[in-house]
């Protein structure tokens, strides 16, 4: 089975947005037909992520910013003056995981820079090491 698709236009969420609120970005959406749906975000400032597969690669450029099924995500580890590129993909009930959006946010403001970890790192490292098996093989 090819857990992961690129493009093909399956739609699991919809009305997605992102936006700076104060210091950080939020990142919203909406599972179509209300059921919960496993959603991963990732995060780069340098462009939007074609394949859930290029977290993996050597020399990423993405960030995995949030792996669960809720509808939202703050990213708090952010700065001002930052060109942030938020791609998002949902995984189907087969298992298959489908590129469903992606934004662009640029931070503006005059803060002082406070890094938060929404996870733990341990947690994040097995979040991260369980979703590379599933995509990776």
């Amino acid at each position: 089975m090819d857990i992961l698709q690129h493009d093909d236009g399956t739609r699991l969420i919809h009305k997605v947005r992102a936006e700076q609120t104060a210091h950080w970005v939020v990142v919203e959406w909406e599972p179509i037909g209300g059921e919960p749906v496993q959603v991963v975000v990732l995060r780069s400032e340098q462009q939007h992520a074609e394949q859930l597969a290029e977290l993996f690669e050597k020399d990423t450029m993405q960030v995995l910013v949030y792996c669960d099924n809720g509808t939202s995500l703050q990213d708090q580890d952010v700065a001002p003056d930052l060109d942030l590129y938020y791609t998002l993909f949902a995984r189907a009930s087969d298992g298959t995981w489908h590129k469903q959006d992606h934004h662009h946010v640029k931070t503006e403001g005059d803060w002082e820079i406070v890094s938060f970890e929404a996870i733990p790192s341990l947690a994040m490292q097995v979040v991260l090491n369980n979703l590379e098996r599933e995509v990776m093989g």
